[in-house]
């Protein structure tokens, strides 16, 4: 009866863990598709890659909607494991959700190619089925002096627009961006922008490049152009204004005060006003140079090396040459080490460089490329020789001496000459270490021996002065 019972039961217990079992996937598998579906408003929009050079890249996208972002990266399509926070949660230690999404990777390896995707909310998102692609610049020298174009975001009501993103870019430049701080101000280094090859610092004339700004904010947008003149700083942009044209420089839309109207009683208070203002103005009038056309350059040239194939006893020398003041020039040296950089002619018309290192011996190639008055680039160079250690007597071609001779008296007032000491013919070798001047081992066993005996002598004195009482 039992059997029967049992043979009964198990057919329906079975039944019964399969039928769980199916309801409990299933609203398991349905969870995951939920909980993997993404929202269309996290979905990356507007990407952009800037900043890349030979250690970094940034990316940055838009959402509709309010997400966290980061960048999952690597050297190879099928090892994309490294991931990178947004830079604002980078420095808050927290996890932020934004509409602006804005990631730079850094210590990277230069020339050198990287695969990565954009994570949006809970999904990475790739180029089409395949991950984006960026390659690392060269390495290269220095930048040169700064030069920083910088400027102010404002919302339409006036306010500072944080955390919106300016890109600036160029003919001649590869784009780079950044992120406005609290106060809606922003700053961009042009002598660190590199060219859109990035192999070497970019070209620009200090007074006359052309620069496209465009600004992302979370709902509105603006862009404007300008010239490099009126970069240091370019004047406040709005978001949702119509596009600015700086090129003719900052527009005043208020009246200055001197255009006010003035009241008859004011008229002798601002003749006084104006009297000050020439005897200020004339304070500061700069004495006009004496003949430019003939003291200052308008050619750049290279004057040290002097001559195509000159031989440098130096291995790190210091270049010389020429130019308009204050022309911007790039610098690249074609040798083994492929050094790149900048200067700028000084207001008296002399620029210098210098190698951050060292230069092989061999034959090397000095280029020196700028833009002309008229716009155009122009390049220049000079090849020489760097002589191996030893090899010549000719003057080292240095940046600073390294020592300043001292020199000797005179005959005529020399002292006269006294005997010199005997010099040394040998010194004692060393090999076995440096002698010492006195050893303990002789003392200590003198020491011993002197006070046995002191011992010995007062034992036989008491032994003799015994035996004569004894015997007396």
């Amino acid at each position: 009866m039992n059997k029967g019972l049992l043979s009964k039961k198990v057919p329906t217990i079975i039944g019964v863990i399969l039928l769980i079992s199916g309801i409990s996937g299933g609203a398991f598998f349905i969870g995951r598709e939920k909980f993997t579906k993404t929202s269309p408003g996290a979905v990356p929009k507007k990407i952009s890659l800037t900043n890349i050079d030979d250690q970094q890249f940034t990316v940055f996208w838009k959402t509709e909607e309010k997400t966290t972002g980061r960048i999952k990266y690597g050297e190879t399509s099928g090892k994309i494991k490294t991931t990178v926070k947004d830079s604002r949660d980078q420095l808050s230690g927290e996890k932020g959700e934004f509409y602006l999404h804005y990631v730079t990777v850094k210590n990277l390896q230069p020339s050198t190619r990287y695969f990565f995707k954009i994570g949006s909310a809970n999904k990475f998102f790739d180029n089409n089925g395949q991950p984006y692609t960026v390659t690392t610049g060269p390495t290269l020298g220095s930048p040169g002096e700064a030069k920083i174009a910088s400027g102010r975001i404002i919302d339409s009501s006036q306010n500072p627009a944080q955390q919106v993103i300016v890109n600036l870019s160029s003919a001649n430049i590869a784009p780079a961006s950044t992120l406005t701080d609290k106060d809606g101000r922003w700053a961009i280094y042009l002598n660190k922008a590199r060219t859109p090859d990035l192999s070497s610092y970019t070209l620009f004339d200090p007074e006359a490049t052309i620069l496209k700004i465009e600004v992302e904010g979370k709902k509105e947008t603006a862009s404007a152009i300008t010239i490099t003149k009126y970069a240091f700083p370019v004047p406040d942009i709005a978001l949702g204004h119509e596009p600015y044209d700086f090129r003719q420089g900052p527009v005043a839309e208020e009246k200055a005060p001197s255009q006010a109207k003035i009241e008859p009683k004011e008229e002798k208070e601002e003749e006084l006003v104006l009297q000050e203002k020439e005897k200020t103005s004339s304070q500061f009038t700069l004495e006009p140079l004496t003949s430019p056309s003939a003291d200052l350059p308008t050619t750049v040239t290279i004057d040290n090396p002097k001559t195509p194939g000159e031989k440098l006893s130096s291995n790190q020398p210091e270049f010389k040459g020429q130019g308009p003041a204050f022309k911007v020039l790039t610098i690249k040296i074609e040798s083994l080490e492929n050094i790149s950089g900048t200067a700028t002619v000084k207001k008296d018309g002399s620029w210098t460089f210098t190698p951050p290192k060292n230069l092989s011996s061999g034959n090397h190639t000095i280029y020196v490329s700028y833009v002309d008055e008229e716009g155009e680039n122009k390049t220049i160079s000079r090849n020489f020789t760097v002589l191996a250690a030893g090899k010549s007597d000719l003057p080292a071609l240095t940046a600073t001496p390294s020592a300043t001779a001292t020199p000797s008296a005179s005959p005529s007032t020399s002292p006269s000459a006294s005997p010199s000491p005997e010099t040394r013919k040998a010194m004692p070798s060393t090999e076995e270490g440096v002698p010492k001047t006195g050893t303990t081992s002789p003392t200590f066993i003198v020491f011993l021996t002197g006070l046995l005996l002191v011992i010995s002598g007062i034992t036989v004195l008491i032994s003799l002065d015994k035996r004569e009482k004894s015997l007396s």
